[in-house]
């Protein structure tokens, strides 16, 4: 089975409902388990949709961790899952979690737009589909379960090694520079 972790604030921005859609597909198909870890306003909405939906044994959630503990979190993880809703502010946005995800050695499954979906690709560190494409987001997850474990390492390497080259402090402070010398 596929063990799917998301981190961070459960609020409305985040559209839970692409996932809970997506869990209901996978469900009927393959066995994947969500472990949503984090707190926010949509939380208790999230609760509910999963009683609704019956995915009590799909997704599991757990409150927030201290930062300090987040890499034990993700070791637990096949895979890590972002989402946005899809809006024209979000599409212009990279979260700061991309990084933080794309630095864990970790492959992504995503369901963003934009910057974003455009850098996932351009890393070659997971599978995105476009923001609320919740029958994308199950797809990309049949496809992933059916990747060999080679490519799935694979995948998180790459973003490990994207995240190495861009978004190291002294390379961007040195490419600023460079810039600024220029002008």
């Amino acid at each position: 089975y596929l063990r799917i972790m998301f981190t961070g604030n459960i609020g409305e921005a985040q559209s839970f409902e692409t996932m809970i859609k997506a869990a209901s597909i996978l469900k009927k198909k393959v066995k994947v388990e969500w472990f949503i870890i984090g707190d926010g306003r949509w939380k208790k909405k999230l609760k509910s949709e999963i009683i609704e939906f019956g995915l009590q044994s799909e997704i599991r959630l757990f409150n927030s961790v201290p930062i300090t503990k987040i890499k034990s979190c993700f070791d637990r993880a096949d895979v890590l899952y972002l989402s946005l809703k899809d809006n024209p502010t979000f599409r212009k946005t990279i979260p700061g979690k991309l990084q933080t995800y794309m630095s864990s050695g970790k492959p992504i499954i995503a369901s963003i737009s934009g910057e974003a979906y455009n850098l996932i690709n351009n890393a070659n560190c997971g599978l995105v589909s476009e923001a609320e494409d919740y029958e994308g987001l199950a797809n990309n997850i049949l496809k992933f379960i059916n990747f060999p474990n080679k490519h799935k390492i694979e995948l998180g390497n790459n973003g490990l090694n994207y995240s190495k080259k861009y978004f190291n402090k002294k390379h961007i402070f040195k490419t600023l520079e460079n810039e600024l010398l220029s002008i």
